[in-house]
């Protein structure tokens, strides 16, 4: 049993090794088959595209719109999007 194990890290550390060379291959960077591929099923579906990120701010004691610090970004961001 204990064999098995040590076949299957051995297996394990040359898959990673290999994987390595590979990984910057499938992220999204300008130039690089994921982010082409990407562009690609944008321009043909209208999907494949990352959402932005979202940022939720909560505070059970104040309306975060009021505070100082946010104020001036979400006025930004108002004039960034469209209302709905």
């Amino acid at each position: 049993m204990i064999g098995v194990w040590i076949v299957l890290t051995l297996v394990g550390g040359m898959a990673a090794g290999k994987l390595s060379s590979r990984w910057y291959q499938s992220l999204s960077v300008p130039g690089k088959p994921a982010y082409e591929t990407g562009q690609r099923t944008l321009k043909a579906f209208g999907a494949g595209v990352r959402p932005p990120n979202v940022v939720v701010i909560h505070s059970s004691s104040a309306d975060v719109t009021k505070i100082p610090l946010y104020a001036p970004r979400w006025r930004e961001l108002r004039r960034r999007i469209p209302a709905r």
